[in-house]
């Protein structure tokens, strides 16, 4: 299964990257006017507690703050789509200022924890310097989620420690 963590869009995108991966993809909600903390709390639950055998978070923009935090907590593969440099920064224009200030203003792999981590950044994304010197393993794509190479990638990670029962392998 597939957690996906929207960023600034709208979290309606996880039907169209079901759609596109062939995968049941659950959505995992956050709320701007809430802390930090409380949501990644709140969202890491939902997923320890739908949890499969093969899966693996996807975070998207400012919703790769959560998926890596989500990530080193419950120990799941993830993927980052376009992660930024500040995610502070670029959740300024949803959060309140009090609520802002709970936001991580870098973001880091879960290190020593032996969670495997790919960032999948767009050739064009201001951020792509930061992003290769922060995520040991960081692929260049075209777009966003919906690109070929990025589902390619999410699906590779699903099935990181095994093959999923779903496969014919």
């Amino acid at each position: 299964m597939i957690f996906y963590i929207h960023g600034s869009k709208c979290a309606d995108e996880a039907k169209r990257l079901e759609r596109l991966a062939g995968r049941k993809v659950y959505p995992l909600e956050w709320d701007a006017s809430e802390p930090f903390e409380l949501n990644a709390e709140s969202m890491a639950a939902a997923a320890w507690n739908a949890a499969e055998c093969f899966d693996v978070l996807v975070g998207v923009g400012i919703g790769c703050a959560y998926a890596l935090k989500i990530s080193g907590d419950i120990l799941m593969p993830c993927v980052a789509v376009n992660p930024p440099a500040n995610p502070q920064r670029d959740a300024a224009a949803l959060a309140a200022p009090e609520v802002l200030k709970t936001w991580p203003s870098e973001l880091h792999p879960a290190a020593g924890l032996n969670v495997p981590v790919l960032a999948l950044v767009n050739k064009a994304d201001p951020d792509l310097d930061a992003a290769l010197k922060v995520f040991p393993v960081c692929r260049i794509i075209e777009t966003d989620e919906t690109d070929p190479v990025c589902i390619q990638s999410i699906l590779q990670y699903e099935n990181l420690i095994g093959v999923s029962p779903e496969s014919e392998e």
